[in-house]
């Protein structure tokens, strides 16, 4: 393809962003690589019809400091050639990983988005874009599958959630996924078709992190073997079970907001016993959501455990939880506690 302005890739992307020129600011998190890289050509290439404000956030973890260094250099001098602005923020993913008990995995994303939200907040973006395609949507599907998930993990990754909530003086700032329907060739394909290099992450090719694993084995395994068509397959999937969980979703706030008696950041009390009228699926969706809306740490949070909340609801007793969450029925309520050394 010679016109790289005719090049699907971009026809998917100005679908998916069409939000962004209304609001007219988004931050763009680039890492380098091929997919980011995609994002942030392509939207410089959209925004010549529109006139946004646009801004690239990089955040090097420093997990192999030779690389990172050189790579964030890089992107830079890219950014100064482009004449698009350019914020880098930096921290020692390792140690935070040592200092927290948590995973690499999860002490580096959270860190990530720490970082672009509030390079958001001091420049006043309202919308944050990342380069997730539906090859990291399919790989994020397996993932909860071998964790262990319910419905709203077959959704996979949704295409819009809120970064920071609209509260009082300050609008929500909102994390959108623009390229869930393209693939990581296509990506490939228009930055050939523009000329435009990329850096590899080192660390997208060490199996030592779960993701890889699935990514360079478990995928290939389930294509060769099983299912030549598994990425189409997970893909229609996902979008099944989205449709499901935002039917089941209004059943659930609903619900939750009937029980709920006080909330705080630490602690939540809740009636059990209009929750105990409902199936056991809609209890156990219930404190998921619960979950989501105090900013609990789900990521080590499973099936096994809101399976485990619901007999608690049902039948009496106390559990101790990931992120130092402990419940307790107590008479009429349940009370949820997160412990204070966990925050």
């Amino acid at each position: 393809m010679s016109d790289p302005h005719q090049h699907p890739f971009l026809g998917s992307l100005s679908q998916a962003v069409k939000t962004v020129w209304d609001a007219g600011d988004a931050l763009l998190a680039v890492s380098g690589g091929a997919d980011s890289m995609a994002l942030l050509r392509g939207m410089l290439d959209l925004n010549q019809a529109h006139s946004g404000r646009l801004a690239v956030a990089h955040f090097n973890h420093n997990l192999q400091p030779a690389v990172s260094d050189d790579v964030a250099r890089w992107l830079q001098q890219t950014c100064e050639r482009l004449d698009i602005p350019f914020h880098l923020g930096a921290s020692d993913v390792g140690q935070l990983a040592a200092e927290s008990g948590q995973g690499i995995e999860e002490s580096a994303r959270n860190a990530r988005y720490a970082f672009f939200k509030q390079t958001a907040l001091d420049n006043q973006f309202t919308q944050v874009l990342v380069a997730h395609t539906r090859d990291d949507q399919v790989e994020t599907i397996l993932h909860h599958l071998l964790r262990g998930t319910g419905v709203a993990g077959l959704r996979g990754m949704p295409e819009r959630r809120a970064l920071v909530p609209l509260s009082d003086g300050q609008p929500e700032i909102a994390l959108l996924r623009p390229m869930l329907t393209v693939t990581r060739a296509q990506a490939v394909d228009y930055l050939r078709t523009v000329g435009q290099d990329y850096r590899d992450d080192p660390s997208n090719v060490d199996v030592a992190f779960t993701r890889n694993r699935i990514r360079h084995e478990l995928l290939p395994l389930l294509e060769t073997s099983f299912n030549p068509n598994i990425r189409d397959a997970l893909s229609k999937l996902s979008q099944q079970a989205g449709d499901l969980q935002d039917a089941l979703e209004q059943i659930v706030h609903q619900q939750l907001r009937g029980a709920l008696l006080d909330v705080n950041a630490d602690i939540v009390r809740l009636r059990w016993q209009p929750l105990n009228e409902q199936t056991r699926h809609v209890i156990r969706e219930c404190f998921a959501m619960l979950w989501k809306q105090q900013h609990w740490p789900r990521q080590r949070m499973n099936f096994s455990h809101y399976d485990r909340l619901a007999t608690l609801l049902q039948n009496g007793g106390t559990a101790n939880l990931p992120g130092g969450i402990v419940a307790e029925r107590r008479g009429e309520l349940v009370v949820l506690r997160r412990q204070s050394h966990f925050t």
